[in-house]
């Protein structure tokens, strides 16, 4: 009889692979129960369908594809991890693949109607900010539209009366007060974005206002002192 011998770590994974042996720092003499990984393959097996059809209302069916295309009732065999339909035909069952696959399916079905949830509510809030913006632009456009109204036939009324070589207005506040009264609403309308070369009718708030003109008139037909647009000199 020949006497080789070999390292010991060669020994210990010999033994380990050609009997199942754990090895955990040192080698041990006991051997992996065949009954504890059916238990723990069975158990898998529960978990999965009971996760998946208590989310579609059954507990005790299996989605087997060989059931599912006979379009006959699966369930899980008592004690074993097949249905009872391949245990009778003795045939091979994929209920815990499909189970499995139908498990994460579920799960990312879930994901995304929760993200589709958190996009409509931060749709809705956009939807509600632009209706709150739309509504302050209309209302101080039609403030600026009766300003720039009165302003217009106080100063046609001024030119007339000058014309005919009166001078009783110019000592008149209330041209001087409409042009700052003016000047406070293009600052607020400015100050939430609104260009210079506006079309108001794009904000939602009427064809009324669409002959309003510029948010900051020209020198001659507007203030003596005109407001200066963001990022624009001289009130152009």
């Amino acid at each position: 009889m020949f006497n080789i011998r070999v390292p010991y770590s060669w020994h210990t994974g010999a033994v380990s692979l050609a009997y199942g042996f754990r090895i955990s720092g040192v080698l041990s003499s006991r051997p992996i129960s065949r009954v504890q990984k059916s238990r723990d393959s069975k158990s898998a097996l529960r978990s999965a369908c009971d996760d998946v059809f208590d989310r579609f209302g059954s507990s005790d069916t299996m989605p087997c594809t060989r059931c599912f295309r006979a379009k006959r009732p699966c369930r899980i065999a008592e004690g074993s991890k097949v249905c009872q339909g391949c245990k009778n035909l003795k045939r091979p069952c994929d209920g815990v693949v499909v189970a499995s696959s139908l498990r994460r399916l579920s799960d990312q079905r879930q994901e995304w109607e929760e993200k589709e949830e958190q996009a409509s509510d931060a749709l809705l809030g956009l939807h509600e900010k632009l209706a709150r913006v739309q509504a302050e632009v209309a209302e101080a456009a039609g403030r600026l539209a009766r300003i720039r109204t009165i302003r217009k036939k106080v100063k046609e009324r001024h030119l007339e009366t000058f014309s005919r070589g009166l001078q009783e207005l110019e000592d008149d506040e209330l041209l001087s007060a409409l042009d700052a009264h003016e000047q406070g609403v293009v600052g607020d309308l400015q100050s939430i974005g609104v260009p210079n070369e506006v079309d108001w009718p794009s904000f939602g708030i009427g064809e009324e206002f669409a002959d309003l003109g510029s948010l900051v008139p020209e020198r001659s037909e507007s203030w003596s002192t005109p407001v200066e647009a963001p990022g624009n000199a001289g009130g152009s």
